[in-house]
């Protein structure tokens, strides 16, 4: 069981579609909060909510770590997340993640072991898109599935651009 589906468990918190959690955020409310999701239509945002689902993040849970199998990417919603290299004194800082940041992307390209890990740094939600879900959307929603996969090359393109600039400086 993955890190992803072990945190899902544990706080019984995993909601599909547009219902409604605790904190009256519907899954279509994150949507709109991403802007991951700005291309696309309000139809395209409605049949999308149906492959994600909403989660709440306690501050110290580990969403995953270097070298597990990534089967889902996700969205930041609310809260922080820390992304990061290695552990103990040998951890090296990567990203911040904050509202609206995409995280774990990869996963849903190929099939290798996460490059970093990453933990919640305060209490918030998260989107996730499960890699089956995205398999199930190829088959089912192909026109949406391409306009995911292509936020996903411009969001891996934007990093990339980044991580030349730090080079080059």
């Amino acid at each position: 069981m993955t890190l992803a589906t072990q945190l899902i468990l544990k706080h019984g918190n995993s909601e599909r579609a547009d219902s409604k959690g605790s904190d009256e955020l519907s899954i279509g409310d994150a949507i709109q909060q991403c802007p991951f999701f700005d291309v696309f239509s309000k139809d395209l945002q409605v049949t999308i909510a149906n492959y994600l689902e909403l989660s709440t993040v306690v501050a110290g849970d580990k969403l995953f770590a270097k070298g597990d199998w990534g089967d889902f990417m996700g969205f930041v919603v609310a809260g922080e997340l820390e992304v990061f290299l290695d552990e103990g004194r040998d951890r090296t800082f990567v990203a911040k993640m904050s509202p609206g940041d995409v995280f774990g992307e990869m996963a849903v390209v190929d099939d290798l072991p996460r490059s970093a890990s990453c933990s919640a740094t305060t209490g918030g939600r998260v989107i996730v898109l499960f890699r089956e879900s995205m398999r199930k959307m190829i088959h089912n929603e192909p026109e949406l599935s391409m306009l995911v996969m292509l936020q996903v090359a411009r969001t891996l393109s934007l990093r990339l651009r980044s991580a030349n600039a730090l080079i080059a400086d």
